[in-house]
């Protein structure tokens, strides 16, 4: 199947467009065009140039003097004030503290023209289509390859990127804007060439997406599960965890990998994951046991009848509703120990990380966690817990101290419970089934 491939606008977070570039061709997912605006255009030209080593190599080591030539006062403002601000403030901003018309963009035109060939692209199997705006004629523009002029793709490319804090951006007489003041997510520039099978890259940027009247598409959307940092955000760890993020996401979203928070593969079979699944919902050993029903708010647990429908309950608000039992047990428990995300786990490999988690923040803060004073504290501030994010410590304290009371605390039991989020009583419940012997 032929799919055309949409790009959004957002800066330095376009980052992540390379990273789903990179699943798509380890998929082998047919691109023959890619539309973008902004940054989405021009990395659509890296990509109908086909050079996806180089577009990371670039991206993972891209800094701010490879785009703008700026002073180094304003750069240290940069460094430490403006990566904070949001895209509206630093238009703002540049505005202000910029003179001569605005950032000038000389040394990303260079590196345009130093690695961006127009008679590579112009041969490409692979068809590039961008939009910008005219301001000279107060219209939106919307060109495929075969309608830009020769000799000035990457004068259209700029064109599709000349933010307003930008200085102005002229071919031939016509000052050009953003596109993404037009279209952010050129959809229907691809539509319009008879394309109907589509995949979509919104980045979290500004713009406006102009909606498409046409039906019977078949649109797969590709969104970021994370946030992306600033519109010119630098910073070098930054782009690789974008491109990794893209990565990722792109392969999930195809089937490839599972998983909700994390990425799991389950294509090969996992005994240690098979173990756990069906395990799950059995009555526990010794005093263990009589705990569950506590946790779990039921009277009494015989057999996974008894055991399934509070856990469905409890999954259900969550984000992880109707998503697998077991595989959705081990990501919640992962998250609530800030297990690292952006890799790819076998389910006994994250079971592994988990187990590896618990037993390190035991050993390393086990008279933090058996502090007195901190168990106390839960409850005199039970209204903060809903608001203040849980800490992996503050969870294995939780934890520590709820399988340590006997089960004749029931009183104490009941008012702890009573104060843990769905996450965390499903978190205490992946423990104790993967601590069973």
């Amino acid at each position: 199947m032929e799919y055309g491939l949409v790009l959004g606008g957002g800066g330095t977070m376009g980052s992540y467009e390379i990273g789903v570039w990179k699943a798509l061709k380890e998929l082998g997912i047919n691109i023959t065009a890619v539309s973008g605006t902004s940054i989405g255009a021009i990395n659509g030209a890296i990509i109908a140039q086909n050079d996806l080593e180089w577009a990371i190599d670039f991206w993972t080591n891209v800094k701010i003097e490879d785009v703008f030539s700026i002073d180094k006062e304003s750069l240290e403002k940069y460094n430490s004030e403006w990566v904070r601000l949001d895209f509206r403030t630093l238009l703002s901003t540049f505005r202000t503290l910029l003179s001569d018309g605005g950032l000038d963009i000389g040394p990303l035109k260079e590196n345009m023209n130093k690695y961006i060939c127009e008679d590579r692209i112009r041969k490409s199997p692979i068809k590039l289509g961008l939009v910008t705006i005219s301001l000279t004629d107060l219209k939106p523009i919307e060109l495929m390859i075969d309608q830009i002029p020769q000799g000035k793709l990457n004068d259209y490319l700029l064109a599709s990127a000349a933010l307003p804090a930008f200085k102005k951006h002229e071919i031939d007489g016509t000052v050009f804007l953003d596109g993404g003041f037009y279209d952010n997510l050129p959809v229907k520039l691809l539509t319009s060439c008879g394309y109907e099978n589509l995949i979509t890259v919104s980045l979290m940027g500004f713009g406006i997406k102009t909606k498409t009247k046409i039906k019977d598409l078949n649109i797969i959307n590709i969104d970021p599960s994370d946030q992306l940092g600033g519109v010119l955000d630098f910073t070098p760890n930054l782009m690789r965890r974008n491109i990794q993020l893209g990565y990722l996401d792109t392969l999930r979203k195809f089937g490839r990998l599972s998983g909700f928070c994390y990425y799991i593969d389950l294509e090969k079979e996992d005994s240690y994951y098979a173990r756990f699944s069906e395990k799950l919902g059995n009555p526990l050993k010794g005093e263990v046991n009589k705990k569950l029903p506590l946790l779990l708010g039921v009277d009494s647990i015989e057999s996974k009848f008894d055991l399934i429908p509070p856990i469905l309950n409890l999954l259900n608000r969550t984000k992880y509703k109707n998503k697998s039992i077991p595989l959705s047990l081990l990501e919640i428990t992962a998250n609530q120990l800030n297990i690292e995300r952006l890799k790819v786990y076998k389910p006994s490999e994250l079971i592994r990380e988990i187990l590896i988690a618990v037993n390190n923040l035991i050993q390393d803060n086990i008279q933090l966690i058996r502090s007195t004073d901190n168990i106390t504290s839960i409850f005199k501030t039970p209204s903060e817990l809903s608001t203040i994010p849980l800490t992996n410590l503050t969870f294995m304290s939780y934890y520590m101290y709820f399988i340590s009371l006997q089960t004749s605390s029931v009183n104490l039991m009941t008012k702890l419970v009573s104060l843990f989020s769905p996450e965390t009583v499903l978190s205490i419940v992946t423990l104790l089934y993967l601590t069973d012997k």
